[in-house]
């Protein structure tokens, strides 16, 4: 048990040790595989930690979604897999589709993921199309954006939290 009520992992202080590099040590073969071994163990945690995150987020927007289309059934594909996140179905139709973002800024690689969402969403042939945003930043940035207004209008932004 990591400490937690829920099945959720989440790192322990302790667990997030840094690690210090030397020129003594970069020389040492056993000290380099030693904390090459703990930050894949760290970077493995972070992605897990980051689809737990995923996973949250997609249920929120699932009971906000449930709240916009109460005689829908949703299926939520699962952090990680390609395709839709979220899918609406209305009387056994394929009527909604959601993208769930959990970036925290609107820049760089972060931006090309969601635009990616965005055109994933613009393409899909769906009645209702949303993007579901935790961040406040992203969703002001969004809402504010002409381009994506013109390159996306049958997109609703959501936010979550």
């Amino acid at each position: 048990d990591r400490g937690g009520k829920s099945h959720y992992f989440c790192p322990r202080p302790e667990d997030l040790t840094s690690i210090r590099y030397s020129e003594a040590s970069m020389n040492d073969e056993e000290e380099i595989k030693s904390s090459l071994t703990e930050l894949i163990r760290l970077k493995t945690d972070r992605n897990l930690l980051n689809n737990q995150i995923h996973d949250l987020a997609a249920q929120l927007t699932i009971l906000k979604l449930k709240g916009f289309h109460p005689q829908a059934t949703f299926k939520y594909q699962g952090a990680g897999i390609s395709g839709i996140d979220i899918q609406g179905y209305l009387q056994g139709s394929l009527e909604i589709a959601c993208e769930v973002s959990t970036h925290d800024k609107y820049q760089g690689n972060r931006q090309t993921n969601i635009n990616g969402d965005l055109n994933r969403l613009e393409n899909c042939q769906t009645r209702c199309k949303y993007l579901s945003v935790v961040s406040e930043d992203i969703e002001r940035s969004l809402k504010n954006s002409q381009s994506v207004h013109t390159k996306y209008p049958s997109v609703q932004i959501i936010r979550v939290l």
